[in-house]
């Protein structure tokens, strides 16, 4: 018995798990999900990890053929003395040259909106990440609701050195009610974020005239129920503010 538990271990190949798990995540996400690379995992440790490279999630049917999000390289590292006491946190999350593309129908279907579409949608709650790194992030945003269309990159530069090492930043522009829209936020570095303290960020938009500078903090990290933020804001017309806002 033991030489088979030992044979079966040394010859098991984690890539045909590819299929169950993309079908696992596809029923979760009520969404297409491929696995187009391999699946490398390392068990054994106390932080074992996971690395999925070619993810693919696609879009529903009403929001194109495009894929919504293209992964190359995806890392998760779990704790496992955490996750035995019932509490799951991510060591680490590390994302490789992700794109993703968010669309919004003019009747209000997103295709941010995982889950039962019969429910109504809540907002993004993540387990508890130490480590998350984001590599070279492409993002684009379509939305006939808000007449918005934005092109822009998003990272956190691991690579950097100083203060601004693993600092979070979305930098991009594109078009808002037919003006020119402008967005950049930058937040505190996602090295080694606590769930335990608020997570600070700042914000800087343009719509035509209009700007919104802003200054806030989630109190709780990765649950982005709740943030407060103090605004500066400057434009010839407060109706202006609307779809900043």
């Amino acid at each position: 018995f033991v030489a088979v538990v030992i044979a079966a271990v040394v010859m098991f190949q984690w890539n045909w798990l590819r299929g169950p798990l993309a079908g696992a995540i596809s029923g979760r996400l009520h969404r297409p999900v491929a696995i187009t690379g391999d699946l490398e995992v390392h068990p054994w440790s106390l932080s074992p990890s996971a690395t999925v490279e070619g993810l693919t999630i696609s879009n529903p049917a009403w929001a194109g053929r495009e894929p919504m999000t293209v992964i190359p390289s995806l890392t998760v590292r779990i704790r496992l003395p955490q996750l035995l006491r019932g509490r799951l946190v991510l060591q680490e999350v590390r994302a490789v040259r992700p794109q993703v593309h968010l669309v919004r129908a003019a009747d209000g279907r997103a295709n941010w909106m995982f889950g039962d579409p019969r429910q109504p949608p809540q907002p993004l709650k993540l387990p508890a990440i130490r480590h998350f790194v984001i590599d070279d992030g492409a993002l684009r945003i379509d939305d006939a609701r808000r007449r918005l269309t934005f092109v822009g990159t998003v990272s956190s530069n691991e690579r950097a050195f100083g203060p601004r090492r693993g600092v979070f930043s979305l930098d991009g522009d594109g078009r808002l009610n037919g003006e020119r829209f402008v967005a950049r936020v930058t937040g505190g570095p996602l090295l080694n974020v606590s769930p335990d303290r608020p997570y600070p960020f700042d914000a800087h938009v343009e719509a035509g005239a209009t700007r919104v500078d802003a200054k806030g903090v989630i109190p709780q990290p990765f649950d982005l129920g709740l943030f407060s933020a103090s605004l500066a804001i400057a434009g010839p017309d407060a109706s202006g503010l609307y779809p900043l806002t």
